[in-house]
């Protein structure tokens, strides 16, 4: 992990204060997405993940006042179709450049996206559990950070292609097949819109 992105987890903390729920009672809870970890990893199983799935999962656990997914800026037509589907479902997606020519030891800028928008999430919630789907160890200090501050983290990844100690950093650990996938060549449906809770304003 570079220095960059664990001093972005440390420099959200010092500016993030207690924030309200919603409502009384109210568990709130968001998911994190890493797109291109989780597509690649499955595709080495001929599996896909099941994006609505993940929604569905999360939804079950509380009030899912955010969804939001990362990955790399693609300009084909598939791919649009891809973010416009992942809109649908309720998904905010947030594309970063391309990562061809940054050093395997340097996170990506879609790492870093990802930890400043999940770090600003505690800024417009209380967010009481978070659902990151990621695989990667890069990820380590965020996880650590949100645990510091009483969020609980369910690490939901792939099987065999998981970092171990991310895993044994997280309060639980799903699989994502156990979740949601189908076969590399199956079609998805993908036109139903799980309700997001809008941001308040505080």
């Amino acid at each position: 992990m570079s220095l960059s992105l664990f001093s972005a987890v440390k420099v959200v903390r010092a500016i993030i204060g207690a924030r309200p729920s919603l409502r009384p009672g109210v568990r709130n809870v968001a998911v994190i997405a890493d797109l291109d970890n989780i597509s690649i990893s499955l595709a080495e199983y001929g599996k896909r993940p099941d994006w609505h799935a993940l929604h569905d999962f999360a939804s079950r656990k509380g009030k899912v006042v955010a969804a939001e997914a990362f990955g790399e800026t693609r300009s084909t037509a598939g791919y649009q179709s891809f973010v416009g589907a992942l809109t649908k479902m309720g998904y905010k997606v947030h594309l970063s450049p391309a990562t061809e020519g940054y050093h395997f030891r340097k996170a990506a800028p879609v790492d870093h996206s990802l930890v400043a928008r999940t770090m600003a999430l505690l800024l417009d919630y209380q967010i009481d559990e978070i659902l990151i789907s990621s695989g990667d160890a890069d990820f380590l200090p965020l996880i650590a950070e949100l645990r510091s501050r009483g969020v609980v983290v369910t690490l939901v990844a792939p099987d065999g292609c998981t970092s171990r100690k991310l895993a044994a950093a997280a309060d639980e650990v799903v699989s994502f097949t156990q979740v949601g996938t189908t076969r590399l060549n199956s079609t998805v449906l993908m036109n139903r819109r799980p309700a997001v809770a809008s941001a308040q304003a505080h």
